[in-house]
């Protein structure tokens, strides 16, 4: 199965975004911190180097020469947005819910469903 990416634009050029494992580990490691982690963090939560990371960390599939710099000097405070909107599309592109999960989500929980039926 071939692994999605989403087009992103950076400084002018549209590039490949795709968070596979090894964009997983090159983003961990360079911003030191387990991968079990790293759903926890929000973009809100994190600081201007770990979006700079996210970002190469997920073009150097098709980069490989392109520095954690490069990527930096292609973000444009302005982006930040919309690139923040482009991590989360690549995320549920690398790691989309299986039926049975969006079925769970979707289904109300014991305490929600636990009425009397009656009407009062």
């Amino acid at each position: 199965m071939p692994k999605k990416s989403v087009p992103i634009k950076l400084g002018g050029k549209t590039y490949n975004f795709r968070f596979d494992f090894n964009a997983l580990c090159e983003f961990s490691h360079t911003i030191d911190i387990p991968i079990s982690e790293i759903g926890d963090k929000s973009a809100s939560q994190m600081g201007p180097w770990e979006i700079r990371a996210l970002i190469w960390a997920g073009l150097i599939w098709e980069n490989p020469d392109l520095t954690v710099s490069d990527v930096g000097d292609m973000i444009e405070f302005s982006e930040l947005g919309y690139i923040a909107e482009k991590a989360v599309e690549a995320f549920e592109a690398a790691f989309p819910e299986k039926e049975g999960e969006k079925a769970e989500k979707n289904e109300p929980s014991p305490k929600e469903n636990s009425g009397t039926g009656k009407n009062t």
